[in-house]
């Protein structure tokens, strides 16, 4: 295995070795030079009996003539390499990387990122549809991943690989047409013995209970959901402090009317193969209004659409993809029908603030007031000089004191456009993401 991944060429270009190399060669760039290199190595390794792989990386400017590839950023490199006659291995981060978190990252170990469930591994199809029966031949399997900059133990390691494993052993195993996940999670309790007798630490993650609220557009209301991924259970839940649970079975979405901490768990055979997962919905005075949206979320970061943003539910600092709405390049902009006009006391919007992942503050927040959703004019009330940390990089932006009447709200978070300088995506579309806005009564 030769790598071939993350390798910036930067520097080939600068190089003036490098580039007396590509005219010597009749290279046209960096990429070329990249495949001549490659090329080289597999003549070297090919010599003395070895057979190259590389990542997708190695296709750009041309794949060496026997090489394997391995496909992670997605599956077009393995397409691609299919198609050019040469094998792959399937492996995109989605949902072939371990080292992603396995449940929502409020219940989860610290990780790297993104989310690949149990039912999401097994759930994954190596060969792409799009492939002819002559091309699929070339598709060897997939490969689990587990990098471990944020993986301090074996143990851990182990955490991070189990179930996921098994799963991803009988995708790679099976006919397309013999996998059944609902017979799956069935079976998946006969490994656990055999992982207990092993000392294997394997995650209990998979039948945690999400705890998540949507707007029923039948009554209007905004209801608590509890669901989970495991099918044959049933969840029971409660209400009450940590100290006073009483369980109860959940039937059907619920509705409630002041911030509620809400536990809830799995019983599968009359036993709770998981933990308690626990959430705080806030109910605050424009919980369950459906915001108009001014501009346009991106799709690949939407929650649950426009009413994430007064669904009660704040949004984990690293679960980037769910209960966060996102915008990329675009402001934030959108109107809020409080339906009465009543004075205000406070505004508090939430937001994220995370350069690694290309999410900035916004450079200024603008909150207009309306009675008659016609006319706006600027809120007053003290605008913070100090944004609130509430978890480690999420950001909570407050306007206080602002005691006006309105029956509308009108918020506009400017995205600062382009990543800085010095940023490694610097000129790049900047991110701005949102999770709740709330809005406060003065107090009776």
């Amino acid at each position: 295995h030769i790598g071939g991944d993350e390798a910036p060429k930067t520097r080939w270009n600068n190089c003036r070795l490098c580039q007396e190399r590509m005219n010597n060669e009749g290279l046209k760039d960096a990429h070329e030079l990249q495949s001549y290199f490659i090329t080289r190595i597999e003549k070297f390794l090919n010599a003395h009996g070895r057979q190259i792989i590389g990542w997708d990386e190695i296709l750009e400017g041309g794949l060496a003539p026997g090489a394997t590839v391995m496909s992670w950023r997605g599956t077009e490199g393995g397409i691609q390499a299919a198609r050019m006659k040469h094998d792959v291995i399937m492996t995109p981060g989605k949902p072939c990387y371990f080292d992603h978190y396995q449940s929502q990252a409020a219940n989860e170990p610290l990780a790297i990122g993104g989310l690949n469930t149990l039912r999401d591994v097994y759930l994954y199809e190596p060969v792409p549809e799009v492939l002819s029966k002559e091309e699929a031949a070339y598709i060897l399997g997939s490969q689990g991943n587990v990098w471990t900059e944020y993986i301090p133990s074996a143990s851990h390691v182990e955490y991070m690989v189990f179930p996921r494993a098994i799963a991803l052993a009988e995708v790679n195993w099976s006919a397309k047409k013999n996998r059944n996940w609902e017979d799956f999670a069935a079976r998946l309790a006969t490994h656990k013995p055999l992982l207990i007798i092993k000392g294997v630490n394997y995650s209990k993650s998979a039948y945690n209970v999400d705890i998540s609220t949507h707007f029923d557009e039948s009554t209007g209301l905004t209801k608590v959901k509890l669901s989970s991924e495991m099918p044959g259970g049933s969840i029971l839940y409660s209400t009450g402090s940590e100290t006073n649970i009483r369980w109860k079975r959940y039937k059907k979405p619920f509705t409630i009317k002041e911030t509620t901490n809400i536990h809830a768990i799995l019983r599968i055979n009359k036993e709770f193969p998981g933990d308690t997962t626990s959430r705080t919905i806030i109910v605050h005075d424009a919980f369950g209004l459906m915001p108009e949206q001014m501009t346009k979320y991106s799709e690949s970061y939407a929650a649950n659409g426009p009413g994430s943003l007064t669904d009660g539910c704040r949004a984990h600092a690293l679960s980037l993809g769910k209960d966060w709405l996102g915008f990329s390049g675009t402001n934030a902009e959108f109107t809020l029908d409080l339906k009465e006009v009543r004075e205000i006391s406070n505004v508090n919007i939430g937001f994220l603030h995370n350069p690694a992942n290309w999410i900035f503050l916004p450079t200024a927040v603008e909150i207009e007031l309306s009675v008659d959703g016609i006319s706006y004019l600027p809120a007053g009330g003290m605008r913070p000089d100090l944004l609130t940390v509430r978890e480690p990089v999420a950001i909570d932006y407050s306007q206080v004191s602002i005691n006006q009447k309105t029956g509308y709200l009108r918020i506009k978070a400017i995205n600062r456009g382009k990543c800085p300088e010095g940023h490694p995506g610097a000129g790049q579309d900047a991110w701005l993401f949102l999770d709740e806005v709330m809005v406060n009564y003065p107090l009776d």
